[in-house]
């Protein structure tokens, strides 16, 4: 029993003296009662132990036994192990094809069958995601990627291509009105589904305003176009001039269910929260797109 004590009284002084060490610097001017300290709490533990033990004993003995735990007669280990409980999950939803494509320990084919899946609902999530496959290590998936987005692209720029013929041959001003505010449509579709890179966004966007503006000027419908305009000064974060546009397009006649999204969009990146709960709120009355339910959700409660 005294070896024990001595050997403990050892111990607790050199981690004392090593845990003191090493906190010097934190503790300058009360190195001495540190040292104490530590030698004390080190000395003391198996005390703390002795009395718990002590404590518990009794309590354990007389405490009584819940009625549920006399009903488990045995514990079958195999049955346990062999987890009966179903697990619900979707075979293959967006988590499935996210997991797919960013998951580098999946295998080409699985993620081929993610690429046919994404090919076929195209949005701006999608292509993001077939993006990133671009530089994918396996030479089959990094080309169908290229020539996926590749041809939505082209897809696009040939419809430009033909409204800008259209243009030229045209010679009623409601009609050239009509097909600058298609190629305006076409270019911000390049943005909407994603198809360009964050750089050249900005680039895009000059292009949108330059055939929106002169469509303005001889149109007898101007809702559309100025919706186009707000919805590209949104994409570059010029909320100021976004927020007028959205105003202008309401007044135009765009039903406000299209535009209260951006709005409180832009009164959350004014840090305006308040008018976000706002603007959320009144979408409890209008039909909401299913993307928005969850943000809706969460800024509509009092």
């Amino acid at each position: 029993m005294m070896i024990y004590l001595y050997i403990h009284i050892a111990l607790s002084a050199i981690i004392a003296i090593i845990s003191s060490l090493i906190l010097k610097d934190r503790f300058k001017y009360n190195f001495i009662l540190l040292l104490i300290s530590i030698f004390i709490i080190n000395f003391c533990l198996p005390i703390v132990g002795y009395i718990a033990t002590l404590l518990l004993s009794p309590i354990i003995t007389y405490t009584s036994k819940k009625k549920y735990l006399h009903q488990i007669k045995h514990f079958n280990k195999d049955e346990f192990l062999s987890n009966p409980y179903p697990k619900v999950k979707r075979v293959f939803g967006e988590g499935a094809v996210v997991s797919l494509v960013t998951d580098p320990n999946n295998h080409s084919p699985n993620k081929m069958k993610s690429l046919v899946f994404m090919s076929q609902h195209p949005n701006i999530q999608t292509h993001k995601l077939i993006r990133e496959l671009l530089s994918d290590k396996d030479n089959e998936i990094r080309l169908y990627s290229f020539s996926i987005l590749n041809s939505k692209e082209q897809q696009l720029n040939d419809q430009i291509n033909n409204l800008l013929k259209q243009i030229k041959l045209s010679k009623n001003k409601e009609e050239k009105s009509n097909l600058k505010e298609e190629v305006a449509q076409n270019y911000w579709e390049f943005i909407n589904q994603g198809l360009t890179e964050p750089k050249n966004i900005p680039i895009i966007v000059e292009r949108i305003k330059h055939f929106a503006q002169k469509a303005l000027k001889n149109s007898k419908n101007k809702a559309p176009i100025l919706l186009i305009l707000a919805k590209s000064y949104f994409a570059i974060k010029d909320y100021s001039k976004a927020l007028d546009f959205f105003n202008e397009a309401l007044k135009a006649g765009i039903p406000r269910i299209k535009v209260l999204p951006y709005l409180a969009e832009i009164a959350y990146e004014k840090r305006d929260f308040i008018e976000v709960k706002r603007l959320m709120q009144e979408l409890k009355t209008k039909e909401t797109h299913s993307s928005i339910i969850p943000i809706k959700n969460i800024w509509s409660l009092k």
